[in-house]
Order: C-alpha cells, then structure tokens, then sequence
C-alpha cells in the first residue's frame, strides 16, 4: 500500500515538473510550462504562477489565471488565460482568454475572447468576442 502511494506521489511530482518551451535564444521569452495548473485564488493562491503556461489539466477552484492553457481547464467559478486557449474549458461562472482560442468554451453566465475565436462557446448569457 506504501508503495502504491509512493509511486503515484513520484508520478505526479514528475507530471507537474516545469519545462521552458523551446531551446534557441529566441524562445527565452516564452513563459515556462507545466502540465499540471491548480488555481484556487489568484496570484495568492495558484501553481504556477499566473506567467506560466499549462499544458495538460487546470483545475480551478475559486479562480485561475495563467499565461496560456492548452488542453483540458475545469474551473467551478471563473478561468482566465492571458493568451491563447485550445481544448475544452467549462467554468461555473466565467471563461476569458486574452488572445485566440480553438475551444469548446462552456459557462454558467458568460465566454469571452478577445483574438480569433474558433470553435463552440455555450454559455447562459453572453458570448461577445472581438473576430470569430
């Protein structure tokens, strides 16, 4: 039994290791990656830090706000993404990205974009983007 919990805790310490995208010089702007986003109140409380990327899964409880997400983002109340978002994101209240996004994007009240929009919002209220 303390094996299993010990091989399931290195897995995911493994998972959630940060990498920076790209090796040139050119890519040492582009903020650092993790495969792994937990969000509960921004920038108090969320891994990693709002600068980073996730690539993988966020899961936000109270709220989450990250560089870009790509992947699978599961908030209860609100997701934000500075840049770009590409996946599923589904949030209690309120999705935002910042920058483009080819998403389902689902939302108890509203979904917003400000860059090119492709792909599905559903939301109870409000889908107002910039270009689509």
């Amino acid at each position: 039994m303390f094996t299993a919990i010990a091989l399931l805790g290195a897995t995911m310490s493994l998972m959630a290791a940060p990498t920076r995208t790209g090796a040139s010089s050119q890519d040492e702007n582009q903020p650092l990656e993790s495969p792994l986003g937990i969000g509960l109140l921004p920038p108090l409380a969320q891994y990693p830090e709002q600068a980073w990327s996730v690539t993988g899964f966020r899961f936000n409880l109270l709220a989450g706000h990250h560089c870009d997400v790509f992947a699978l983002d599961i908030g209860t109340f609100v997701n934000i993404a500075d840049g770009d978002m590409f996946g599923l994101e589904v949030a209690g209240i309120y999705n935002q990205i910042g920058s483009s996004s080819g998403s389902l994007q689902i939302a108890g009240l509203a979904n917003t974009c400000s860059g090119t929009f492709g792909g599905v919002q559903i939301a109870g209220i409000l889908n107002p983007n910039c270009r689509s």
